[in-house]
């Protein structure tokens, strides 16, 4: 997989859930959280879709440490 920078558009939904093996609802379900780290972005319209956000150094600590924070949480 080739390395993408920011403004880069990501293949649609359909696209990607065939790419990974998941249905779309699965697929949506895991994008949802990707907007509120910073690592992609949406963009509305004619020519819109899934962009890469700026992904930088303290947004990729910041997540790093939620999911560690996270891990052993149990329901």
């Amino acid at each position: 997989m080739e390395s993408s920078k920011r403004g880069d558009k990501l293949p649609t939904e359909k696209e990607l859930a065939s790419q990974f093996g998941v249905s779309i609802v699965t697929l949506r379900e895991a994008l949802r959280s990707l907007p509120v780290i910073g690592f992609i972005e949406y963009e509305k319209g004619h020519g819109g879709g899934i962009l890469v956000s700026q992904v930088n150094e303290e947004s990729i600590k910041t997540s790093l440490g939620n999911f560690f924070s996270f891990k052993d949480f149990v329901l």
